[in-house]
Protein backbone atom coordinates (compact mmCIF):
# COMPACT_ATOMS: atom_id res chain seq x y z
CA UNK A 1 0.00 0.00 0.00
CA UNK A 2 1.43 3.55 -1.05
CA UNK A 3 1.00 5.07 2.30
CA UNK A 4 0.93 8.81 1.39
CA UNK A 5 -2.18 10.68 2.04
CA UNK A 6 -3.63 7.75 3.74
CA UNK A 7 -5.03 7.65 7.46
CA UNK A 8 -3.56 5.91 9.17
CA UNK A 9 -4.25 4.81 12.61
CA UNK A 10 -1.49 3.22 15.40
CA UNK A 11 -2.93 1.47 18.04
CA UNK A 12 -0.57 1.42 21.15
CA UNK A 13 2.54 4.29 21.90
CA UNK A 14 3.27 2.32 25.04
CA UNK A 15 5.14 4.00 27.81
CA UNK A 16 8.47 2.61 26.76
CA UNK A 17 7.89 3.70 22.92
CA UNK A 18 6.76 0.85 20.99
CA UNK A 19 5.23 2.67 18.42
CA UNK A 20 7.29 5.50 18.35
CA UNK A 21 9.50 3.83 15.56
CA UNK A 22 6.34 3.10 13.42
CA UNK A 23 4.77 6.39 13.85
CA UNK A 24 7.80 8.72 12.40
CA UNK A 25 7.83 6.41 9.82
CA UNK A 26 4.45 6.77 8.75
CA UNK A 27 4.54 10.48 9.10
CA UNK A 28 7.62 10.63 6.77
CA UNK A 29 5.98 8.78 3.96
CA UNK A 30 3.31 11.23 4.08
CA UNK A 31 0.32 9.28 6.31
CA UNK A 32 -2.14 11.21 8.03
CA UNK A 33 -1.37 9.67 11.16
CA UNK A 34 -3.60 9.10 14.41
CA UNK A 35 -2.22 7.36 17.66
CA UNK A 36 -4.30 6.30 20.06
CA UNK A 37 -3.90 4.39 23.43
CA UNK A 38 -5.49 3.50 26.71
CA UNK A 39 -2.58 5.14 28.81
CA UNK A 40 -2.98 9.15 29.44
CA UNK A 41 -0.85 11.99 28.39
CA UNK A 42 0.80 12.24 31.15
CA UNK A 43 2.27 8.88 31.42
CA UNK A 44 3.23 8.97 27.38
CA UNK A 45 4.82 11.92 27.33
CA UNK A 46 8.37 10.86 26.57
CA UNK A 47 7.12 8.86 23.72
CA UNK A 48 5.17 11.45 22.57
CA UNK A 49 7.44 13.73 22.49
CA UNK A 50 9.88 11.34 20.32
CA UNK A 51 7.18 10.84 17.62
CA UNK A 52 6.64 15.07 17.76
CA UNK A 53 3.41 16.94 16.64
CA UNK A 54 2.42 15.94 13.45
CA UNK A 55 0.14 13.12 14.40
CA UNK A 56 -3.36 13.39 16.16
CA UNK A 57 -3.12 11.72 19.49
CA UNK A 58 -6.40 10.09 21.16
CA UNK A 59 -5.36 8.93 24.39
CA UNK A 60 -6.84 7.74 27.55
CA UNK A 61 -8.79 5.69 25.36
CA UNK A 62 -9.77 4.34 21.88
CA UNK A 63 -12.83 5.51 19.28
CA UNK A 64 -14.60 3.63 17.21
CA UNK A 65 -14.16 5.77 14.06
CA UNK A 66 -10.16 5.55 13.91
CA UNK A 67 -10.57 1.87 13.53
CA UNK A 68 -13.47 1.91 10.96
CA UNK A 69 -12.49 4.91 8.96
CA UNK A 70 -8.90 4.37 8.62
CA UNK A 71 -7.38 3.05 5.92
CA UNK A 72 -5.18 1.06 7.73
CA UNK A 73 -4.08 -0.14 11.23
CA UNK A 74 -0.91 -0.56 12.22
CA UNK A 75 -1.34 -2.56 16.04
CA UNK A 76 1.76 -2.56 18.74
CA UNK A 77 2.74 -6.34 18.95
CA UNK A 78 1.48 -6.07 22.55
CA UNK A 79 -2.39 -5.84 22.08
CA UNK A 80 -4.33 -9.06 21.94
CA UNK A 81 -5.71 -10.84 18.86
CA UNK A 82 -9.14 -10.62 20.44
CA UNK A 83 -9.78 -6.69 20.45
CA UNK A 84 -13.22 -5.47 19.59
CA UNK A 85 -11.03 -2.67 18.16
CA UNK A 86 -9.37 -4.93 15.74
CA UNK A 87 -12.56 -7.03 15.08
CA UNK A 88 -14.41 -2.99 14.34
CA UNK A 89 -11.47 -2.85 11.39
CA UNK A 90 -11.86 -5.77 10.40
CA UNK A 91 -15.44 -5.85 9.86
CA UNK A 92 -15.27 -2.47 8.36
CA UNK A 93 -12.70 -3.82 5.50
CA UNK A 94 -9.84 -2.00 6.84
CA UNK A 95 -6.45 -3.54 6.96
CA UNK A 96 -3.76 -4.43 9.78
CA UNK A 97 -0.81 -4.75 10.08
CA UNK A 98 2.44 -4.16 12.28
CA UNK A 99 5.61 -2.51 12.38
CA UNK A 100 7.16 -5.62 11.81
CA UNK A 101 5.51 -5.95 9.00
CA UNK A 102 5.56 -3.08 7.31
CA UNK A 103 9.38 -3.38 7.71
CA UNK A 104 9.13 -7.12 5.93
CA UNK A 105 7.67 -5.07 2.93
CA UNK A 106 10.14 -2.87 2.49
CA UNK A 107 13.43 -4.37 3.68
CA UNK A 108 16.25 -4.70 0.73
CA UNK A 109 18.49 -6.36 2.95
CA UNK A 110 18.75 -9.89 3.73
CA UNK A 111 16.71 -10.82 6.62
CA UNK A 112 17.31 -13.26 9.47
CA UNK A 113 14.63 -13.99 12.07
CA UNK A 114 15.38 -15.15 15.15
CA UNK A 115 12.58 -17.20 17.57
CA UNK A 116 12.18 -19.22 20.47
CA UNK A 117 10.68 -19.26 23.95
CA UNK A 118 13.88 -18.42 25.53
CA UNK A 119 17.32 -17.52 24.16
CA UNK A 120 16.56 -14.42 21.60
CA UNK A 121 17.33 -11.65 22.53
CA UNK A 122 21.14 -13.58 23.69
CA UNK A 123 21.34 -15.02 20.03
CA UNK A 124 20.08 -12.38 18.27
CA UNK A 125 22.75 -10.36 20.50
CA UNK A 126 25.41 -12.86 19.57
CA UNK A 127 24.63 -13.37 16.40
CA UNK A 128 24.80 -9.37 15.16
CA UNK A 129 28.43 -9.90 16.64
CA UNK A 130 29.66 -12.96 14.85
CA UNK A 131 27.83 -11.74 11.49
CA UNK A 132 30.04 -8.09 11.98
CA UNK A 133 33.33 -10.29 12.79
CA UNK A 134 32.77 -13.17 10.02
CA UNK A 135 31.31 -11.13 7.20
CA UNK A 136 32.63 -7.37 7.55
CA UNK A 137 28.95 -6.53 5.88
CA UNK A 138 26.71 -3.88 7.46
CA UNK A 139 24.55 -5.79 10.21
CA UNK A 140 21.40 -4.18 11.33
CA UNK A 141 19.65 -5.49 14.14
CA UNK A 142 16.69 -4.96 15.58
CA UNK A 143 12.82 -6.30 16.05
CA UNK A 144 11.53 -7.57 19.60
CA UNK A 145 14.68 -6.97 21.10
CA UNK A 146 13.91 -3.13 20.65
CA UNK A 147 14.33 -0.28 18.66
CA UNK A 148 12.09 -0.14 14.95
CA UNK A 149 14.54 -0.52 12.17
CA UNK A 150 11.71 0.91 10.02
CA UNK A 151 13.88 4.56 9.63
CA UNK A 152 16.88 3.46 8.79
CA UNK A 153 15.73 1.86 5.28
CA UNK A 154 17.02 4.07 3.46
CA UNK A 155 20.22 4.03 4.67
CA UNK A 156 20.32 -0.12 4.06
CA UNK A 157 20.92 -1.91 0.74
CA UNK A 158 20.68 -5.45 -0.50
CA UNK A 159 24.54 -6.58 0.54
CA UNK A 160 23.41 -5.55 4.20
CA UNK A 161 21.42 -7.97 6.73
CA UNK A 162 19.32 -7.72 8.80
CA UNK A 163 19.01 -9.79 11.88
CA UNK A 164 15.18 -9.38 13.67
CA UNK A 165 14.50 -10.58 17.10
CA UNK A 166 10.38 -11.86 16.48
CA UNK A 167 8.17 -12.65 18.84
CA UNK A 168 4.96 -14.98 18.98
CA UNK A 169 3.04 -11.98 18.82
CA UNK A 170 4.40 -10.54 15.74
CA UNK A 171 4.99 -13.78 13.60
CA UNK A 172 1.02 -14.65 14.61
CA UNK A 173 0.84 -11.23 12.62
CA UNK A 174 3.53 -12.13 10.20
CA UNK A 175 2.68 -15.05 8.68
CA UNK A 176 -0.62 -14.75 6.95
CA UNK A 177 1.04 -11.73 5.07
CA UNK A 178 3.00 -14.84 3.46
CA UNK A 179 6.32 -13.24 4.33
CA UNK A 180 9.14 -14.67 6.35
CA UNK A 181 12.63 -14.03 6.84
CA UNK A 182 15.22 -15.54 4.17
CA UNK A 183 16.73 -17.58 6.79
CA UNK A 184 14.84 -18.09 10.20
CA UNK A 185 16.19 -19.46 13.14
CA UNK A 186 14.50 -21.48 15.79
CA UNK A 187 15.68 -21.84 18.96
CA UNK A 188 12.90 -23.73 21.33
CA UNK A 189 9.77 -23.75 22.08
CA UNK A 190 7.94 -24.45 25.15
CA UNK A 191 4.99 -23.02 27.54
CA UNK A 192 4.94 -19.23 27.58
CA UNK A 193 2.31 -16.35 26.95
CA UNK A 194 -0.53 -18.38 27.29
CA UNK A 195 -2.72 -16.05 28.60
CA UNK A 196 -2.10 -13.68 24.82
CA UNK A 197 -2.54 -16.66 22.64
CA UNK A 198 -5.48 -18.51 24.52
CA UNK A 199 -3.61 -21.83 24.13
CA UNK A 200 -0.14 -23.70 23.59
CA UNK A 201 -1.40 -25.04 20.28
CA UNK A 202 -2.28 -21.33 19.11
CA UNK A 203 1.12 -20.44 20.64
CA UNK A 204 2.79 -23.14 19.02
CA UNK A 205 1.34 -22.45 15.49
CA UNK A 206 1.94 -18.60 16.00
CA UNK A 207 5.59 -19.77 16.46
CA UNK A 208 5.89 -21.92 13.36
CA UNK A 209 4.33 -18.85 10.72
CA UNK A 210 8.26 -17.64 11.04
CA UNK A 211 8.67 -20.77 8.35
CA UNK A 212 5.17 -20.02 6.74
CA UNK A 213 6.77 -18.33 3.71
CA UNK A 214 6.78 -20.06 0.16
CA UNK A 215 10.24 -18.50 -0.78
CA UNK A 216 11.87 -22.26 -2.21
CA UNK A 217 15.42 -20.44 -1.42
CA UNK A 218 14.71 -20.15 2.79
CA UNK A 219 16.46 -21.66 4.80
CA UNK A 220 15.11 -23.05 8.27
CA UNK A 221 18.06 -23.15 10.95
CA UNK A 222 16.53 -25.38 13.02
CA UNK A 223 17.17 -26.86 16.83
CA UNK A 224 17.95 -30.60 16.59
CA UNK A 225 17.62 -31.06 20.25
CA UNK A 226 13.85 -29.77 20.86
CA UNK A 227 11.74 -32.07 19.48
CA UNK A 228 8.62 -29.76 18.56
CA UNK A 229 10.98 -27.91 16.28
CA UNK A 230 13.17 -30.83 14.68
CA UNK A 231 9.57 -31.76 13.42
CA UNK A 232 8.52 -28.52 11.39
CA UNK A 233 11.93 -29.58 8.83
CA UNK A 234 8.91 -31.55 6.93
CA UNK A 235 7.23 -28.22 6.57
CA UNK A 236 9.58 -25.27 5.87
CA UNK A 237 9.75 -24.79 1.94
CA UNK A 238 13.67 -24.79 1.48
CA UNK A 239 16.58 -26.04 3.06
CA UNK A 240 16.88 -26.90 6.48
CA UNK A 241 20.10 -26.42 8.47
CA UNK A 242 20.26 -28.35 12.18
CA UNK A 243 21.85 -27.53 15.03
CA UNK A 244 22.55 -29.32 17.64
CA UNK A 245 24.35 -28.88 21.96
CA UNK A 246 24.35 -32.36 22.31
CA UNK A 247 24.15 -34.89 19.61
CA UNK A 248 25.27 -34.68 15.89
CA UNK A 249 23.10 -34.36 13.14
CA UNK A 250 24.03 -35.79 9.64
CA UNK A 251 24.78 -32.22 8.63
CA UNK A 252 24.77 -29.20 10.26
CA UNK A 253 26.89 -27.56 13.40
CA UNK A 254 26.90 -30.20 16.11
CA UNK A 255 28.86 -30.79 19.05
CA UNK A 256 31.94 -32.75 19.57
CA UNK A 257 33.32 -32.42 23.50
CA UNK A 258 34.33 -29.37 24.24
CA UNK A 259 34.09 -27.63 20.34
CA UNK A 260 30.81 -26.80 18.18
CA UNK A 261 31.96 -28.84 14.52
CA UNK A 262 30.49 -27.20 11.20
CA UNK A 263 30.12 -30.32 8.51
CA UNK A 264 28.63 -29.85 5.28
CA UNK A 265 28.89 -32.81 3.01
CA UNK A 266 32.75 -34.83 3.80
CA UNK A 267 34.02 -31.48 5.18
CA UNK A 268 34.11 -30.97 8.93
CA UNK A 269 35.83 -28.42 11.15
CA UNK A 270 35.93 -27.02 14.81
CA UNK A 271 34.32 -23.30 14.74
CA UNK A 272 34.50 -22.86 18.72
CA UNK A 273 36.08 -24.17 21.82
CA UNK A 274 33.08 -23.59 24.10
CA UNK A 275 35.25 -24.21 27.21
CA UNK A 276 36.68 -21.00 26.19
CA UNK A 277 33.53 -18.82 25.85
CA UNK A 278 32.97 -15.47 28.95
CA UNK A 279 29.34 -16.17 28.88
CA UNK A 280 28.14 -18.96 30.85
CA UNK A 281 25.91 -21.77 30.64
CA UNK A 282 25.12 -24.88 28.75
CA UNK A 283 21.65 -23.03 27.06
CA UNK A 284 24.41 -20.40 25.93
CA UNK A 285 26.47 -22.95 24.65
CA UNK A 286 22.97 -23.94 22.78
CA UNK A 287 22.27 -20.18 21.77
CA UNK A 288 26.18 -20.14 20.07
CA UNK A 289 25.53 -22.88 18.16
CA UNK A 290 22.29 -21.82 16.46
CA UNK A 291 24.14 -18.10 15.84
CA UNK A 292 27.00 -20.12 14.20
CA UNK A 293 24.67 -22.02 12.26
CA UNK A 294 23.39 -19.33 10.64
CA UNK A 295 26.48 -17.37 10.33
CA UNK A 296 27.55 -20.52 8.19
CA UNK A 297 24.60 -20.50 6.29
CA UNK A 298 25.47 -16.79 5.20
CA UNK A 299 28.34 -17.80 4.46
CA UNK A 300 30.28 -16.15 6.99
CA UNK A 301 33.96 -16.62 8.34
CA UNK A 302 33.47 -18.57 10.48
CA UNK A 303 36.72 -19.19 12.51
CA UNK A 304 36.05 -14.84 13.21
CA UNK A 305 32.66 -15.65 14.02
CA UNK A 306 33.51 -18.47 16.85
CA UNK A 307 36.07 -15.71 18.06
CA UNK A 308 33.53 -13.21 17.99
CA UNK A 309 31.30 -15.37 20.03
CA UNK A 310 33.67 -16.90 22.68
CA UNK A 311 34.19 -12.98 23.71
CA UNK A 312 30.60 -12.16 23.59
CA UNK A 313 30.15 -11.24 27.73
CA UNK A 314 26.04 -11.08 27.48
CA UNK A 315 23.03 -9.35 26.46
CA UNK A 316 22.00 -6.73 29.42
CA UNK A 317 19.77 -8.13 31.47
CA UNK A 318 20.31 -11.41 30.24
CA UNK A 319 22.76 -13.33 32.53
CA UNK A 320 24.63 -10.23 32.90
CA UNK A 321 27.38 -10.31 35.54
CA UNK A 322 27.20 -6.73 37.63
CA UNK A 323 30.07 -7.48 40.30
CA UNK A 324 31.54 -9.72 42.86
CA UNK A 325 31.03 -8.78 46.42
CA UNK A 326 32.98 -10.83 49.16
CA UNK A 327 33.69 -13.93 47.50
CA UNK A 328 29.88 -13.52 46.28
CA UNK A 329 29.08 -13.05 42.26
CA UNK A 330 25.86 -11.23 41.40
CA UNK A 331 23.89 -11.31 38.11
CA UNK A 332 20.78 -9.63 36.64
CA UNK A 333 19.15 -11.90 34.97
CA UNK A 334 15.58 -9.49 34.45
CA UNK A 335 14.86 -10.92 30.83
CA UNK A 336 13.92 -14.20 32.41
CA UNK A 337 10.51 -14.17 32.32
CA UNK A 338 9.70 -17.34 32.02
CA UNK A 339 10.12 -20.75 34.01
CA UNK A 340 12.02 -22.07 31.27
CA UNK A 341 14.20 -19.09 31.00
CA UNK A 342 14.89 -19.03 34.96
CA UNK A 343 15.98 -22.73 34.74
CA UNK A 344 18.42 -22.33 31.93
CA UNK A 345 19.79 -19.83 34.22
CA UNK A 346 20.50 -21.94 37.38
CA UNK A 347 21.72 -24.78 35.54
CA UNK A 348 24.29 -22.12 34.19
CA UNK A 349 26.04 -22.25 37.45
CA UNK A 350 27.94 -25.34 39.40
CA UNK A 351 28.05 -23.42 42.45
CA UNK A 352 25.22 -22.63 45.39
CA UNK A 353 22.84 -20.04 44.52
CA UNK A 354 20.72 -17.21 46.38
CA UNK A 355 17.76 -16.72 44.16
CA UNK A 356 15.66 -13.89 44.10
CA UNK A 357 12.29 -15.13 42.07
CA UNK A 358 8.74 -13.23 42.10
CA UNK A 359 6.74 -11.13 39.82
CA UNK A 360 3.40 -11.20 38.07
CA UNK A 361 2.04 -14.90 36.65
CA UNK A 362 1.64 -15.21 32.70
CA UNK A 363 -0.72 -18.33 33.32
CA UNK A 364 2.12 -21.14 32.85
CA UNK A 365 3.32 -24.21 35.12
CA UNK A 366 6.21 -23.20 37.99
CA UNK A 367 6.42 -27.18 39.06
CA UNK A 368 10.09 -27.70 37.01
CA UNK A 369 11.27 -24.72 38.05
CA UNK A 370 10.27 -25.33 42.18
CA UNK A 371 12.00 -28.86 41.70
CA UNK A 372 15.52 -27.27 40.45
CA UNK A 373 15.65 -24.93 43.20
CA UNK A 374 16.95 -27.82 45.02
CA UNK A 375 20.61 -26.02 43.73
CA UNK A 376 19.91 -23.07 45.82
CA UNK A 377 20.74 -21.72 49.14
CA UNK A 378 18.08 -20.24 49.16
CA UNK A 379 15.12 -18.69 47.40
CA UNK A 380 13.94 -15.01 48.06
CA UNK A 381 10.49 -14.62 46.98
CA UNK A 382 8.75 -11.21 45.87
CA UNK A 383 5.74 -9.78 44.20
CA UNK A 384 2.52 -11.18 43.21
CA UNK A 385 3.45 -14.52 43.01
CA UNK A 386 5.61 -14.88 46.15
CA UNK A 387 2.95 -16.50 47.95
CA UNK A 388 1.90 -19.11 45.09
CA UNK A 389 5.54 -20.03 44.72
CA UNK A 390 6.47 -19.99 48.92
CA UNK A 391 3.78 -22.77 48.70
CA UNK A 392 4.84 -24.72 45.80
CA UNK A 393 8.72 -24.73 46.53
CA UNK A 394 7.91 -25.39 50.12
CA UNK A 395 5.50 -28.44 48.55
CA UNK A 396 8.38 -29.56 46.41
CA UNK A 397 11.44 -29.16 47.75
CA UNK A 398 10.23 -28.41 51.94
CA UNK A 399 14.46 -28.47 52.57
CA UNK A 400 14.96 -25.60 50.79
CA UNK A 401 15.12 -22.19 52.59
CA UNK A 402 12.88 -19.80 51.91
CA UNK A 403 12.02 -15.97 52.81
CA UNK A 404 9.46 -13.77 51.64
CA UNK A 405 10.10 -10.12 50.91
CA UNK A 406 7.39 -7.40 49.76
CA UNK A 407 9.82 -4.75 48.46
CA UNK A 408 11.95 -5.68 45.18
CA UNK A 409 15.18 -3.52 47.12
CA UNK A 410 14.76 -6.01 50.53
CA UNK A 411 14.73 -8.70 48.75
CA UNK A 412 18.49 -8.09 46.89
CA UNK A 413 19.44 -7.21 50.48
CA UNK A 414 17.91 -10.69 51.76
CA UNK A 415 19.67 -12.52 49.01
CA UNK A 416 23.08 -10.91 49.38
CA UNK A 417 22.72 -11.90 53.45
CA UNK A 418 21.81 -15.23 52.55
CA UNK A 419 24.93 -15.89 50.66
CA UNK A 420 28.30 -17.58 51.45
CA UNK A 421 31.26 -16.75 49.55
CA UNK A 422 32.06 -18.43 46.24
CA UNK A 423 28.17 -18.59 46.22
CA UNK A 424 26.01 -16.78 43.37
CA UNK A 425 23.39 -14.47 44.13
CA UNK A 426 20.90 -14.37 40.82
CA UNK A 427 17.97 -12.22 39.89
CA UNK A 428 15.84 -14.39 37.33
CA UNK A 429 12.32 -13.96 38.68
CA UNK A 430 10.90 -16.51 36.09
CA UNK A 431 7.64 -13.93 36.42
CA UNK A 432 6.65 -10.70 34.39
CA UNK A 433 7.93 -7.31 35.94
CA UNK A 434 4.43 -5.34 35.77
CA UNK A 435 3.47 -5.67 39.37
CA UNK A 436 6.07 -3.66 40.56
CA UNK A 437 7.81 -2.16 37.53
CA UNK A 438 6.93 -0.62 34.05
CA UNK A 439 9.61 -3.38 31.71
CA UNK A 440 12.21 -6.11 32.63
CA UNK A 441 14.82 -3.56 32.05
CA UNK A 442 13.44 -1.25 34.92
CA UNK A 443 13.56 -3.92 37.00
CA UNK A 444 17.11 -5.03 36.21
CA UNK A 445 18.13 -1.63 36.20
CA UNK A 446 17.00 -1.22 40.05
CA UNK A 447 18.39 -4.58 40.89
CA UNK A 448 21.56 -3.35 39.33
CA UNK A 449 21.70 0.00 41.80
CA UNK A 450 20.91 -1.88 44.44
CA UNK A 451 24.22 -4.53 44.33
CA UNK A 452 26.20 -1.14 43.11
CA UNK A 453 25.34 0.11 46.89
CA UNK A 454 26.47 -2.74 48.65
CA UNK A 455 29.50 -2.96 50.96
CA UNK A 456 31.10 -6.46 51.89
CA UNK A 457 29.06 -6.30 55.10
CA UNK A 458 26.15 -6.71 53.58
CA UNK A 459 27.03 -9.75 52.25
CA UNK A 460 26.42 -13.26 54.18
CA UNK A 461 25.70 -13.59 57.48
CA UNK A 462 28.23 -10.84 58.85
Amino acid sequence: MDIAGKRVTVMGLGRFGGGVGVARFLVAEGARVVVTDLDSPENLAGPMAAVGPDVAYHLGGHREEDFTEADLVVVNPAVPPRSDYLRLARDAGVPVTTEINLFFERCPARTIGVTGSVGKTTTVSMLGRALEAGTGRTVWVGGNIGGSLLGELDCMSGDDLAVLELSSAQLYRLGPTGLAPGVAVVLNVSENHIDWHGSMADYVAAKKQIIAGSDPRAVAVLNHDDPIVRGWAADAPGRVVFYSASERPTEGLSRRGNELVWKSGRAERPVLDTAGMVLPGEHNVANAAAALAACAVVGADLDRAGAALAAFEGAEHRLQFVREIAGVRFYNDSKATTPTAALAALRAFDRPISLILGGRDKGVSYAELADETSRCRAVVLTGEMAGPLETLIGERQPSVRTERVPHFIDAVHAAARLARPGDVVLLSPACTSYDQFKNFEQRGARFIETVTTLRPADVGPG
